[in-house]
This record gives structure tokens, sequence and C-alpha cells, in this order.
């Protein structure tokens, strides 16, 4: 199709808007409404690789895959508190450059950010996390900065991984548990970890090549398997010297 532009007449919230409603319509540039939109079904805007939209603060219900594959989709996205965002939701939206939350997000599906052009992040943590995969960043090879929030208190599994831009991660104050391949590959140089962290699961940290320097901190109990598997710079590894752990993994 070689639609370009829709303008919704009246109310948008007097619409049934349908899923994958401009599915594939990669010269749609632009979308009008008026009133306040609150929700977009599954696909509605998949592969409208020209699209130009600004998330509006009352939208707190994307569907999976409703901005998947909008490579136009640009510049920096504030979403409203208690926003729930669906699998793979902004997955190959390779121009956002930021993403911000304005306060807790309900849910965030997995992957729904994976592969996204977003630089810098600071992270809100959700009420709610899926776990099937949970790919939130994975693959986001601009990322370069993340903030992750004091009342986070794990770190879900392949959260960053292959973010091989990432040099920069402030931990949460709270943290307790990384998860597997949660910074896998990623272009991390130094890590200080909180002093609350318990357990790094297995090949958390794997292939980071970069890194150089680890402080683990004395509540730590668990490393897992190939921890620091492929870390070609690895220089040393300081224990705290009250640190007691069950286990001592292969590297």
């Amino acid at each position: 199709t070689n639609l370009k532009y829709v303008y919704f007449e009246g109310d948008i919230a007097n619409y049934q808007l349908q899923p994958s409603m401009f599915s594939g319509c990669k010269h749609l540039v632009g979308v009008d409404y008026n009133g306040t939109l609150t929700s977009l079904p599954v696909r509605f805007f998949y592969g409208c690789s020209a699209l130009q939209f600004e998330i509006p603060s009352t939208l707190t219900n994307i569907g999976d895959y409703a901005f998947y594959n909008c490579t136009s989709l640009s510049g920096n996205i504030c979403f409203p508190t208690n926003v729930t965002i669906g699998t793979y939701g902004f997955g190959y939206c390779e121009s956002i450059d930021e993403i911000s939350f304005a306060g807790a997000p309900a849910a965030l599906g997995d992957c729904c950010f994976y592969n996204s052009g977003v630089k810098k992040l600071d992270f809100v943590c959700p009420k709610r996390f899926y776990w099937d995969s949970n790919e939130l960043f994975d693959y986001c090879t601009n990322l370069e900065e993340v903030t992750l929030p004091d009342d986070m208190t794990f770190i879900p599994e392949h959260m960053f991984a292959n973010c091989k831009n990432l040099k920069c991660i402030h931990f949460p104050k709270n943290l307790k548990i990384i998860y597997t391949y949660a910074f896998q590959d990623c272009g991390l140089e130094t890590l200080e970890f909180p002093e609350t962290l318990t357990t790094i699961q297995k090949n958390a940290f794997a292939g980071c090549q970069s890194l150089k320097i680890v402080k683990i901190p004395r509540a730590t109990t668990s490393l897992g398997e190939n921890t620091f598997s492929g870390c070609q710079k690895l220089e040393s590894i300081e224990f705290d010297k009250n640190t007691t752990l069950l286990a001592i993994p292969s590297y």
C-alpha cells in the first residue's frame, strides 16, 4: 500500500482499533487523531518503517509487536506511569535515542526493546516482569549508559546481553541477584557491585572482552559456572576478605 497519512475524525475513543490495522504500511508517515489514546492492539504499526509518532502520556497499553521494526521512530521517548509494553513492542526500532519512564511500568514484555537504537536508559523497575526469556534490551548495540533504580533487587536473564557498547552501569543499591547471561558480550570494563549482592548466575558476564577489574562484595556467596568465561582482558577479581563462597566456579 502507498498509504502515507491517516486522520481519525472525531474522538479516537469512538473507534474500535483492530490488531494489525496498519501492519506492513511501509510508507505511512503520520497519524492524526482527536481525543485520548489509551491503547494500541497487537501489531498495530508492525513494519511501518517510515512512521513518525509521538507516544502520548495517556497511552498505557502497547500490544505485542505494536511498533515492531518502525525504524524511523526516533528521538527520546518518555513512557507514562503504569504503561504495559508487550513482547517486541519496540523491537528493531533502531532510531530511538533515549528511553525514560515517568513512573513504574505495570509490565514489560519479553524483548520489548530488542535490537533498538537506544543509547541511554534511565530505567524504572516495573511492577511485574514477564519471565519467559525477558531479553528486554538484548542487542541494543548503541546503548552506552544505564542507570537502574535502587528498588530493583534482581536483573533478569539476558536483560543487557550483546550490548557491546555498554560501558557504564549504575547498579541498584539493593541488588541481590544477577540472572544468567544478563550482561553477556557487553563492553563493560569495571564491575563494582553493591554490598547487597548475593548471587551471580552462570554466564552473567561471559564474553565481556573489555572487562578488566571485578570487585566481589562480602554478601556474595554464589557465583555460577562460566561467570566470566571469555573475558580475555580480565586482570583481577577482588574478593572481600570476609566473603564466603559456597562453591568456586570455573571461568
